[in-house]
Order: structure tokens, then C-alpha cells, then sequence
């Protein structure tokens, strides 16, 4: 049995994030750590050919995707350098390559049926607001109450457990019965190419 290559990626640069989108591209997260710069690459997942490659922010470091929803990706800055916690809102569109929207004040939650859910953190609690993904226009503000906001979270995740992704999540098996693939998965694994303890 023979796993034929579609299509190679090389870099000499640390792969940080693969994300496939739903409309069959993928984006390549590449980060220099030691240079501090972080670039992004979109192929087109069934041919491997290039949509853009090496793009990179104003800022060259300290951003990140939030996610990409209907071709659009949404970056996100942080509050501080080293710290976890993310703000403002960059809207990227594949399509044409360029930025269609920035806001600085609000942060990313998720998106559910063409709007974004974001909050502005306040000194005690935080600000809810639906916003157009294509426009950043602020479509509804839900204001602090976080029962709304939690309603529409599950939607979210129901909606993306019903995707067609497959991530593995078994670890391989030698007791398996077909001989061909375990004898093909014994070979990985002997040479440390597939760990059998996650």
C-alpha cells in the first residue's frame, strides 16, 4: 500500500497553524520567533496552488487568526506582547487581498449566520455586539447580560461539530486486522514518525 503525495509545502521557517477552511483552501501560519515576524500563506487545498504567500500585517509579530468565516480572514492583535489575551479585530478578505475592515476596540468571540460576535471589555463585565462580517457595522449591541451571548456560543459549537473535518483523535492500533496498513503504520511508528502515546 502507497500513500501518493499530492502536493508539498516546504519552508525553513516554524509551521505555528494549519487551518482548512470551508470553501477548500488552506492557510499556512509560519513564525520566526527569533526575528519576531510571523507570515501567512493560502493554497487552494485540492491542487496545492498558491492564492498568496509571505503576507504579513503593519504589525509583524504580535497578531494572530482568530478565523477564517466565508473567505474571510479575522485577525487578532493581543492586549500586550507575552501576554495571552487578544484584541481588535482585522478583517482580511482572500478573494482580493486585501483588509476590508479594522476595529481596535472590540474583541472576537465567534461568528454564527453572516455576523460576528464580539465584546468591549468594560471594568466590570463586558459589552456584547453583533457586527456585519463584511462591513464590521455594528448590526445589534447586546449589551453585559452573558446568558444571550451563551445561547448563541452553542449554536456556534453545534455548528461546527456538524463540519466534515476530520482531526484524528485515536491513536494508531496494532491489534487492527488489516495486515497491508499495519504493517505500513509499524514501519512510521518504529521510526519515530508516529508516536503511539499522545
Amino acid at each position: 500500500m502507497k500513500i501518493k503525495k499530492k502536493y508539498s509545502f516546504k519552508s525553513k521557517r516554524q509551521i505555528w497553524r494549519i487551518i482548512p477552511t470551508e470553501t477548500n483552501k488552506l492557510i499556512i501560519e509560519e513564525r520566526e520567533p527569533d526575528k519576531k515576524q510571523v507570515y501567512f500563506n493560502c493554497f487552494h487545498t485540492d491542487s496545492g496552488k498558491k492564492i498568496f504567500k509571505d503576507f504579513q500585517l503593519d504589525e509583524k509579530f504580535w497578531v494572530g487568526i482568530e478565523t477564517v468565516y466565508n473567505d474571510v480572514i479575522f485577525f487578532h492583535k493581543y492586549l500586550k506582547p507575552d501576554m495571552p489575551g487578544h484584541k481588535g479585530i482585522i478583517a482580511f478578505e482572500i478573494a482580493n487581498e486585501k483588509i476590508k475592515w479594522e476595529n481596535k476596540d472590540l474583541t472576537f468571540l465567534f461568528p454564527i449566520d453572516d455576523m460576528i460576535y464580539t465584546y468591549a471589555q468594560m471594568f466590570e463585565g463586558r459589552n456584547h455586539f453583533a457586527l456585519n462580517y463584511k462591513t464590521g457595522e455594528v448590526v445589534k449591541a447586546l449589551g453585559s447580560d452573558p446568558s444571550t451571548i451563551s445561547e448563541l456560543r452553542e449554536k456556534f459549537i453545534e455548528n461546527e461539530n456538524s463540519k466534515d473535518y476530520l482531526f484524528p483523535n485515536i491513536y494508531f492500533d496494532d491489534s487492527n486486522d488489516f495486515e497491508d496498513l499495519v504493517s505500513f503504520f509499524q514501519k512510521l511508528k518504529n521510526k519515530i514518525l508516529i508516536s503511539k502515546h499522545l
